[in-house]
């Protein structure tokens, strides 16, 4: 029976050893896990638009005054080009982009 209890004890130091190494390979993930997710709520946060207004709120009026400012400048062109179809920014009246002449060259 000693050597049946030799065997047993080597088989329970071998599987301890073994439970040891997983258990030190799972905290080692917990804690790869835990600095991964702490990143994933730092970049979150920075990516939310709410977050950013209230700290940076100057910031965040004049990114709205210039969605206004563009959304008035757009509403102004289709009203214009609703009026007079023939009205464009720049280009000819037929719509087609006319090229600039060459400038003299004065000797």
């Amino acid at each position: 029976m000693g050597e049946a209890a030799d065997r047993l004890s080597a088989y329970g130091d071998q599987l301890r050893e073994k439970t040891e190494a997983i258990d030190g390979e799972l905290q080692d993930l917990r804690h790869e896990l835990s600095l991964l997710v702490d990143e994933l709520d730092r970049r979150r946060e920075a990516l939310d638009p709410r977050v950013q207004i209230r700290r940076h709120p100057l910031k965040g009026a004049l990114a709205s005054e210039l969605l206004v400012g563009m959304a008035a400048g757009l509403a102004f062109v289709v009203a214009r080009r609703r009026r007079d179809p023939r009205a464009t920014s720049m280009g000819s009246p037929d719509g087609s982009l006319t090229r600039a002449r060459p400038m003299a060259r004065g000797r």
